[in-house]
């Protein structure tokens, strides 16, 4: 076996009678400035280069700006339609649980108020006029008490449903809820709130023949002294932004009634 032998020159070697040359470092090209990416590397970009990069980026950022817009418009658009359909939802689920806990007396027990006098656990409901806007006033007693603020113990308690009108002009839905024995007034400063910006507020009763009333009152001989079997609600808000108004509408099948003719 033979070694390879090397000679005084580093750059060639020699195996057996055959010689060959090796480069231990780079050799230097006469046309070195003839390679694109050596060029490039050395020079840079040119001036002019550089601007018409930056054009063809702002004529791209042009075009696709008013699309990244609308894309950020309809996203908080559908955040804000997603809010607004919690709060309605949020509203009916607090109105159907009141009403599924309806309190009634029988008929064979029921005796009507003389003259008057209103029988406390009756079913109430008239039209407010609140700045030129009508509204339902609804009055009912409902075991579905809040046990909240100051009277966290359970019971019967008189539930009213109204809208005030604030001090921006605009108009609230409020939610009154007070234990037996019903003392004081229906209604509060410090009732809570259930939505705000209300436009609309109304409330339809159908007796149990089909027939449709804006209002009711089931200690009045026109109602036969009963309760309505169907409620139809139409709920309403205002955007105080866009001024657009959104509805949602939902009914609520009484799980209780009083039979319109008395024994």
């Amino acid at each position: 076996m033979k070694f390879p032998h090397f000679d005084i020159c580093p750059s060639k070697y020699t195996v057996g009678k055959a010689e060959k040359r090796f480069c231990f470092w780079p050799s230097k090209h006469k046309n070195r400035r003839k390679n694109p990416f050596i060029a490039l590397s050395q020079g840079g970009f040119t001036l002019i280069e550089l601007m018409v990069a930056i054009a063809v980026f702002t004529i791209l950022i042009t075009a696709l700006f008013p699309g990244f817009r609308s894309f950020f418009l309809s996203g908080e658009q559908i955040r804000n339609h997603i809010q607004k359909m919690d709060t309605f939802q949020d509203a009916e689920k607090r109105i159907r649980l009141d009403l599924f806990q309806l309190y009634m007396q029988p008929m064979e027990s029921y005796t009507p108020p003389a003259f008057s006098n209103e029988y406390p656990f009756g079913f109430r409901s008239v039209l407010e006029l609140l700045g030129g806007r009508e509204f339902s006033y609804l009055v009912f007693t409902s075991s579905a008490h809040a046990l909240l603020g100051s009277q966290p113990r359970p019971g019967v308690a008189r539930i009213s449903y109204y809208v005030r009108q604030n001090p921006r002009g605009g108009y609230d839905l409020f939610r009154s809820d007070v234990l037996s024995p019903f003392a004081g007034k229906e209604r509060s400063c410090q009732d809570p709130m259930l939505m705000a910006h209300v436009s609309r507020f109304r409330a339809v009763f159908v007796d149990a023949n089909g027939k449709e009333h804006d209002t009711w009152n089931s200690d009045s001989q026109e109602f036969g002294y009963s309760f309505p079997r169907v409620i139809r609600f139409v709920l309403a808000t205002l955007d105080p932004r866009t001024k657009g108004e959104n509805t949602f509408e939902f009914s609520v099948l009484l799980s209780v009634s009083r039979e319109e003719d008395r024994p």
